[in-house]
């Protein structure tokens, strides 16, 4: 089972914390994360989220990022933040891929115009705002036991 972790890139400090908290709840749990922030060092990725290493960012992530997406049993898309600068434009490609290759989605954001939105309704499977619940929401889709907190 894996899970694919989508959300905004904008060189924020949450665009890592959530995936990095999110990456060791599941794993926990027997389950396999994709974070799209694998192998790129946040110093490198500049404010928008456009560029990394001072350079348009390579398309290959993109290519890489959609193999995770098309392959992952569950998206858990978190949008905690916009980026101020540009639209998270990934996100709802991301997003697209999933519901087209059958993946169930577990939508967590702080904004009610995102969680109201007619197509969140529409196509996901868990909406809500808090990570902790998205988090058992993501593993029950998996199909794996919670595991008891001591």
């Amino acid at each position: 089972m894996s899970v694919y972790l989508c959300g905004p890139i904008s060189g924020q400090d949450s665009d890592y914390e959530w995936r990095e908290y999110a990456t060791r709840y599941l794993g926990e749990r027997g389950i396999e994360t994709k974070d799209p922030l694998r192998g790129k060092e946040k110093a490198k990725i500049n404010g928008d989220g456009l560029y990394y290493d001072g350079e348009l960012a390579d398309t290959d992530y993109a290519d890489r990022d959609a193999e995770d997406v098309r392959d992952a049993e569950v998206v858990l898309c978190c949008v905690d933040h916009l980026p101020e600068t540009r639209p998270p434009w990934g996100t709802p490609w991301e997003l697209g891929m999933a519901t087209e290759s059958g993946a169930r989605l577990v939508i967590c954001s702080a904004f009610p115009s995102i969680r109201d939105h007619l197509f969140t309704r529409g196509f996901a499977d868990w909406i809500g705002d808090n990570l902790e619940e998205a988090l058992a929401a993501t593993v029950q889709l998996c199909g794996v036991r919670a595991i008891e907190e001591k």
